[in-house]
């Protein structure tokens, strides 16, 4: 095991700071970092499971939000999966994530004395199909209790990632919220629609459409490399042509902090509380002002029950 102890500094209006451990283990296409808080005792019990889009196999990548996770008080667990940008195959993506969670709960319990209680799937394009595909898994076999499935932009159009004809074996008490982006064509909302239209038994679940907009001098997009937003304190030195291409032209804006952030901290806080549902109620979908304080165009409920 090797660790890293790292600084997070102010590195946009957004973020405060706190020391931040990452911890690695594994290797290759098994390998995986636990990412968490060192300056707290006051760790959730609700693991957060992050699952990135194809070939984005560094947390550098979605380190903003994985940092905005980290600071409320949650531990991470970023399973690599992929050894490069094409190995393995996409067969193997599950049963792989399914071994690298098992060993974490087993290391935080031994080494942190923390018996996670529950499950959060927080994902990003191929890492919604993988995160929809275990959560149905363990809804049957019992071997852990999903909480709350974040999926953001689910799906890839060009690959075949194992899409289940449904997902009715998730626990209908787990608690779900769906993003798609508005001009997201490499995802597109096939799958979201699929996900939602098969789950009758899941009794909070919500699905928003988030929107390009611009004004005068200012934009902010709803392509599928929004979620998106680097953050080279928690970079971990692997590179491909997607990892690459990410922390270079990568940014992180209120598409980040309003779209996914937000709806994440209100699904961790919901569950780690168990005190409340998600409805539309609870759900933001105010997307921040521009410099001239005129409002972003806010996200739209497109389901919900």
């Amino acid at each position: 095991m090797k660790k890293f102890p790292i600084m997070l500094f102010l590195i946009i209006p957004f973020l405060g700071s706190a020391k931040i451990n990452v911890d690695t283990y594994g290797s290759g296409a098994k390998k995986y970092w636990i990412i968490y808080e060192s300056e707290t005792d006051e760790i959730s019990d609700n693991l957060v499971v992050f699952l990135h889009g194809y070939g984005a196999s560094n947390p550098a990548c979605y380190g903003g939000w994985i940092n905005d996770i980290v600071s409320q008080g949650h531990v991470v667990v970023f399973p690599k999966f992929q050894s490069g940008t094409f190995f393995p195959r996409t067969a193997k993506f599950q049963s792989r994530v399914d071994e690298i969670i098992g060993q974490t709960v087993n290391r935080l319990k031994e080494e942190r004395q923390l018996s996670v209680s529950k499950i959060t799937f927080v994902s990003h394009s191929i890492g919604g199909v993988i995160s929809s595909n275990l959560a149905n898994q363990y809804g049957q076999s019992g071997k852990f209790e999903v909480g709350g499935l974040v999926l953001v932009q689910p799906g890839f159009k060009y690959l075949k990632l194992g899409k289940l004809e449904h997902y009715q074996q998730i626990s209908k008490d787990a608690k779900v919220i769906l993003v798609t982006g508005n001009k997201d064509f490499t995802a597109g909302n096939k799958f979201a629609k699929h996900f939602y239209n098969t789950t009758p038994q899941i009794e909070q679940k919500i699905m928003l459409k988030q929107y390009g907009d611009r004004n005068e001098f200012e934009r902010i997009g709803s392509v599928h490399k929004e979620p998106i937003s680097p953050d080279f304190t928690l970079d971990t030195g692997n590179r491909n042509l997607i990892i690459v291409g990410a922390l270079m032209l990568g940014r992180t804006n209120q598409v980040d902090k309003y779209a996914y952030w937000k709806i994440t901290e209100v699904m961790n806080n919901c569950i780690s509380s168990g005190r409340c549902s998600i409805t539309p109620e609870l759900i933001p979908t105010y997307m921040g002002l521009w410099s001239d304080n005129k409002p972003i165009r806010p996200m739209e409920i497109v389901g919900s029950r």
